[in-house]
Parts: C-alpha cells; structure tokens; sequence
C-alpha cells in the first residue's frame, strides 16, 4: 500500500494496521503546507472573517494593518 497523507501521525496509524495484516506500506508525507500553518495567525484570521465580504476577501497584509491600527499605543 502507498498511503500519502500531511500528518505524520496519520502515516503512522496506517501502517501499523496495515502492517500488522501483512501489507507491505510505503507512506509519503506531504509537506507543501506546512509554511503556511506554520505561519497561521488566529488574529488575522478573525480580522479577515469579520471584514471580508463574498465579493471581497481581506489580504493578510491587510488584515494585518487593522491590527496595528487595534493595538492601543
């Protein structure tokens, strides 16, 4: 089995139930997004949920300049 999965606790779960069958394993992380949730910030994140529209999503650097103008001097 060729399992491909983002989570290396995933990979490991499968190939111990696999493994324990018989089934030989082959498990590949995938870590193109890893950058990006590593550099998730929750504050951003409610700032773009509460000021984007359908018609118009907040960037982050966007986001990020209203949290600038929040933070008391």
């Amino acid at each position: 089995m060729v399992f491909i999965n983002d989570k290396a606790t995933h990979l490991k779960d499968v190939g111990d139930a696999v493994e324990c069958l018989g089934i030989p394993f082959i498990g590949l992380r995938y870590t193109y997004s890893d950058t990006r949730v590593n550099s998730y910030r929750p504050e951003i994140a409610d700032i773009q949920w509460e000021k984007s529209t359908f018609n118009r999503i907040l960037s982050d650097e966007e986001a990020e300049d209203l949290l600038e103008t929040k933070k008391p001097s």
